[in-house]
């Protein structure tokens, strides 16, 4: 539109100056008028025997080239075909993703999304195609992309959309965006088709985006710049959350500690947390908490006589979801850890000092047993322990024991507190000890020499030893000193090193034989030989340590949803019963090793054999954390957001991407140039030739004269 005014502008202006000066000759008083309106002075008119424009021609063709310039300046072309219309819009392939985790049970959260879904449903065309999944913590796909040879129609696809819809409900799982995101992304890369069909690609995301959302593995993938996120808020503003937690201690039966943690939005601040039991109505009275916005609270209370399983309700709460936490009473579970050394519990330079203040039960866990697996030895039948450390040189016949001891699923941890214990143990570990003279520096004298020693790299945090070790807040280990290690040698390629020294000799490696393993440790916790003992990740290690086998675990009394629940060791397998909370009863066998049922919050019952076990099941924490998460986040993870074009404009720039095509081919711009130069040609031409035969007819009128 501006090439069009500028054009008709021109034209205009190259018609009307050739009329102004005409009438500026003609009239002696406008010439005057303009001379002074043009700050000039004046002059004496001319006296002329006729006033008129001299050469027409001229004339018209210079406002031709004028023309002819200003028209190429505004590209025409030719429309060979009419203007484009819905039907031949290229079709988008859309993802309906639906937030379906609890923070969805909130007000009327869910009923807003469906209506959101169906918004979206509406604003499709007849050529789109398009999916409908929801999240939690999975994903799920209620309706794909149909196959392009046999696509339905889309208002019967609507129709089924919206029936399905209907029968949806929010679960009592946590939030993980990423996962959601993601498998939308792989189910639209999936259809890809090559073409440019794929820049109109999105993902309407319909939830309360909410703060506590697990979004941090987009930072895994790079996102394509062909699929556009539109976010659809199911939720206005954030209301204010308050939150129940229960804190077991587990060594005072008598003593426990209520937690109440509330949001930042504004609202009240006084609540009421009471007591339920779980079998039948008690009489307990409430306790009163104040909780400041953005805080958290804790009161410490007497655990009322005669629950060992029921729920804390937490009242005056605008926000319901979340203001129920069951609770079952712990049971007491003490290991079974039979110890291989010579040193004693009241030894503060020993292994066995710290061994038994890192283990759930302290002393009463570790049995010293330095006989143990020799002939004639009563001590070590029954039960077979759920740990053996060796720190000691052993026999023949003991390492034999503990091999069948191992290949019938049980964890060996051997402490090289020195290289004897290597060389008693070599079969065992599958590694050979190296002479100290082959690496002087094996042996780092701590006190004339404490700028020597060395720290643990290439930590393998995918290992399962370390795995609680991976996130960034608990994977340094820099801090650890080693004064004194035994450097080993290890032939074997089916051993996993899971740590080194900086010397690049092994650390930590283990050593699988049958169903259980073998975890060897080049350097003890002794605290001449190392800081291991005295540093935060000595706990979590050597528990982790007796966990590594799913047969020998704690039985864990308090689980979230989705966590699953594993079963206690069993000698023999057996049938387990589990009556769910809504009152249904599941039955699986032992050799599951785990129940996975954990779907809905409340208290559960397991019976395996004669034994009966109750565990509780909880929201995750962080799915009460209701407060709006800023998009930029997902901007600044690569997400790419962007809304949807309504149909009217998508054709506009549809349309115009087409002219400019045809524009492009036709070019009569180029055409339109070459006319306007041959116009000046031409003009050039007439006007020398008649000046030329002006100036002859002055040059004869002269000599006439």
């Amino acid at each position: 539109m501006n090439f069009l005014a500028l054009a008709f502008g021109l034209g205009g202006l190259a018609v009307a100056l050739p009329i102004l000066f005409h009438l500026i000759r003609r009239s002696p008083r406008t010439r005057q008028e303009f001379s002074s309106l043009l700050f000039l002075q004046p002059s004496p008119p001319r006296l002329t025997r006729r006033s008129r424009l001299d050469d027409w021609l001229l004339l018209l063709l210079r406002a031709g080239v004028i023309s002819l310039i200003a028209l190429a300046f505004m590209r025409p072309f030719i429309r060979d075909a009419g203007l484009i219309d819905e039907r031949e819009l290229v079709g988008r392939r859309v993802v309906i993703l639906l937030d379906s985790s609890a923070s969805m049970r909130h007000d009327t959260l869910w009923p807003r999304a469906k209506e959101l879904a169906r918004e979206a449903l509406k604003e499709l065309r007849v050529q789109d195609d398009f999916a409908i999944m929801l999240f939690d913590e999975s994903t799920e796909l209620l309706l794909p992309f149909d196959d392009l040879e046999r696509r339905q129609a889309l208002e019967v696809k609507q129709e089924l959309a919206n029936n399905i819809l209907s029968e949806q409900s929010p679960s009592w799982a946590g939030t993980n965006l990423a996962s959601g995101l993601m498998e939308a992304l792989d189910l639209i890369e999936n259809q890809f088709d090559g073409q440019n069909a794929a820049l109109r690609h999105r993902i309407v995301l319909i939830s309360d985006i909410q703060a506590g959302a697990s979004i941090e593995a987009i930072q895994e993938i790079t996102w394509p710049d062909q699929v556009a996120v539109e976010v659809r808020y199911a939720i206005e503003k954030p209301a204010a959350n308050a939150t129940p937690r229960l804190l077991i201690d587990t060594n005072n039966d008598k003593k426990t500690r209520l937690r109440v943690t509330r949001s930042a939005a504004p609202g009240t601040e006084q609540f009421q947390l009471a007591w339920h039991s779980e079998k039948e109505a008690a009489d307990f009275p409430p306790i009163s908490i104040g909780v400041p916005a953005g805080t958290a609270s804790v009161v410490e209370v007497n655990f009322p006589d005669g629950i060992e399983s029921g729920y804390l309700r937490l009242e005056g709460d605008e926000v319901g979801f979340d203001n129920t936490y069951y609770f079952v009473r712990p049971r007491a579970s003490v290991p079974h850890i039979v110890y291989l050394g010579d040193d004693q519990l009241n030894d503060a330079e020993g292994v066995l000092y710290y061994l038994a203040r890192a283990l759930p039960g302290g002393n009463e866990a570790v049995k010293v047993h330095p006989e143990w697996g020799r002939a004639g030895d009563k001590a070590g039948s029954g039960k077979a322990p759920d740990l053996i450390v060796v720190s000691k040189a052993i026999t023949t016949e003991q390492e034999l024991e503990l091999q069948r001891f191992v290949a019938d699923g049980g964890t060996v941890l051997v402490v090289a507190a020195d290289s004897g214990i290597v060389s008693s143990l070599s079969s065992l570990l599958k590694a050979r000890p190296v002479e100290t003279s082959d690496s002087p520096n094996s042996t780092l004298d701590r006190g004339s020499q404490r700028d020597r020693y060395r720290l643990l790299i290439d930590l393998d945090f995918r290992h399962p030893l370390l795995q609680p070790f991976a996130s960034p807040q608990f994977s340094n280990f820099t801090k650890i000193y080693f004064w004194r290690t035994q450097p080993v040698k290890i032939d074997d390629e089916s051993v996993s090193v899971v740590a080194r020294f900086d010397d690049d000799s092994p650390a930590i490696w283990e050593t699988r034989i049958g169903t259980g393993r073998v975890v060897g440790f080049a350097s003890s916790w002794r605290p001449t030989d190392s800081q291991l003992a005295l540093s935060s990740k000595f706990v979590p290690l050597i528990n982790r340590v007796l966990e590594l086998n799913p047969r020998q675990r704690s039985v864990s009394a308090s689980l979230v949803v989705g966590e699953p629940w594993w079963f206690p060791q069993a000698d023999v397998e057996s049938t387990v019963t589990i009556v769910r909370p809504d009152g249904k009863t599941e039955t699986q066998s032992t050799s599951n090793e785990f129940f996975a049922g954990t779907d809905l919050p409340g208290i559960y019952h397991a019976t395996i054999g004669e034994q009966s076990y109750s565990f509780s099941v909880n929201l995750a924490a962080k799915e009460s954390d209701i407060e709006i998460m800023p998009l930029e986040k997902l901007q600044s993870l690569g997400v790419r957001l962007g809304g949807s074009e309504s149909t009217a404009a998508e054709i506009q720039a549809l349309q115009l991407l087409n002219d400019r095509a045809i524009e492009s081919q036709q070019k009569i711009w180029k055409w339109l140039i070459v006319a306007a130069l041959v116009l000046i040609v031409i003009e050039t031409l007439i006007a020398g030739w008649r000046q030329r035969r002006k100036s002859l007819e002055l040059a004869a009128g002269a000599v006439a004269s």
